[in-house]
């Protein structure tokens, strides 16, 4: 992937599609509780790469298969994901413009389930009760790098998106909760500051460490720092962990960090974003 680097010092511009992801409702499943289901606050990588597969038409996981179709596909795929909120909820249609960057965490909810059948017979009082913690309104901006994958890929998903196609239902972590998305277009990527800036997608936070961040200033908006630690690939069929950031503040970036891991920082229509 050449064309995200920088060659002989200079920034080489490539292209991003982007497009927006929304739904009334949310699950991403936290493997590691039973007790009351938890959801991961933004949506997983392994998820989003489901989400794309049922866009471009690649299956998800099958008997005897270890890896689904649509991880092998877009599993080297560079993405970012922005935060978003729905500014007027009770209006749709929906375009780019009724969304705006979300400036806390998602809003959240329990939902209780009751099971009286199968597993659920054998539980004290033949009865299984469920909490099941869901995300109120999820919205998501999701870019995505032009390379990682087959061309041949790559062009299937970007076509279908931009035709609103989709092979399988795409839904926002539960086949209960169908989502619908916006595509935005593909453009070109610009040079990003590394000094002093904002950034507008979740990123790792070993994208400023040993850096530090610069308080706001005082006249600006409250200053929300918001940490998670995110699941951004998969292995034997199990979450990889890495700890995420989404904040307003102002930060220095890591050169060497994003050189290592030929990860991408760069700028965008909407600011500043991380690609991983």
């Amino acid at each position: 992937m050449s064309n995200i680097r920088l060659i002989n010092g200079d920034y080489m511009p490539f292209e991003i599609l982007s497009f927006i992801i929304f739904s009334d409702f949310g699950f991403f499943k936290k493997p590691d509780v039973n007790k009351d289901y938890l959801t991961f606050e933004y949506v997983p990588k392994p998820a989003l790469l489901g989400i794309l597969g049922a866009f471009a038409g690649f299956s998800g996981y099958r008997q005897k298969q270890a890896i689904p179709e649509y991880y092998e596909k877009f599993k080297d795929l560079m993405i970012g994901i922005q935060p978003l909120k729905i500014e007027n909820p009770a209006k749709p249609p929906f375009s780019s413009k009724d969304f705006s960057p979300l400036k806390e965490s998602i809003l959240k909810s329990f939902v209780k389930y009751i099971n009286y059948h199968g597993y659920g017979s054998y539980e004290e009082g033949g009865t299984l009760i469920i909490n099941e913690q869901i995300l109120i309104k999820p919205a998501f901006r999701i870019f995505i790098a032009k390379g990682g994958c087959e061309p041949i890929d790559f062009q299937r998903l970007k076509d279908n998106l931009e035709k609103h196609i989709s092979i399988y239902t795409p839904y926002m972590g539960k086949n209960d909760f169908p989502l619908s998305y916006i595509y935005e277009g593909e453009y070109n990527t610009r040079s990003a500051e590394l000094i002093n800036v904002k950034i507008a997608s979740i990123f790792i936070s070993d994208l400023i460490a040993g850096i530090g961040y610069r308080e706001l200033e005082a006249e600006e908006e409250t200053r929300y720092d918001i940490n998670n630690n995110y699941p951004y690939k998969m292995k034997n069929q199990q979450y990889i962990y890495i700890p995420v950031i989404y904040s307003n503040g102002l930060f220095d970036i890591n050169k060497d960090f994003l050189e290592k891991n030929n990860y991408i920082f760069c700028e965008t229509d909407v600011g500043n974003i991380l690609l991983f």
